[in-house]
């Protein structure tokens, strides 16, 4: 009887562990080729929708923010260089930290840790290809990220899925 009730709490376990995350929505991309889980923390505040050009954003209640941008753009480069460039463009960014991330299924992910002295704010900012798009992912607050924070944004891009 022992064993019985072992293995049914067992299936318990794994079964809970297998549900959806109700901390969590799925966000999919404009074109349906890929999606992303998004902590519920975040309410969607905007969205923009040009030809080749999609940009939605999310707030929370302390104000931070969670933007996703995508952009047809079959020419790009991505890599550690042109981020680099990106942001050396703009004088109120200092890249604090650079980070290559490398998903799965995805490929590498470029980006960083951001002080943004514009907003005095801070930003981890993360840039990716998927098949003719470039998709940037912004998380933005006015404290600095704590590794925990880090940590969850880095798991939640680690989780990107493609669709199609």
């Amino acid at each position: 009887m022992k064993k019985f009730s072992a293995v049914i709490l067992v299936i318990l376990i794994l079964i809970s562990g297998c549900a959806k995350n109700d901390s969590t929505f799925s966000y999919e991309s404009i074109d349906k080729e890929w999606s992303i889980e998004i902590p519920n923390q975040y309410k969607k505040d905007k969205e923009e929708i040009e030809d080749d050009f999609y940009h939605i954003s999310y707030r929370d209640e302390e104000g931070g923010i969670f933007s996703i941008t995508e952009v047809v753009d079959r020419d790009k480069v991505l890599n550690e260089e042109s981020i680099e460039a990106e942001l050396e463009g703009d004088s109120y960014f200092h890249m604090e930290r650079k980070e290559v991330l490398d998903i799965e299924g995805i490929g590498k992910v470029y980006g960083g840790v951001i002080e943004d002295h514009a907003t005095r704010g801070y930003m981890l900012y993360y840039k990716l290809r998927i098949n003719d798009r470039i998709i940037s992912l912004l998380t933005h607050k006015k404290q600095p990220f704590t590794l925990g924070e880090e940590g969850r944004v880095k798991s939640m891009i680690g989780n990107i899925k493609i669709l199609k």
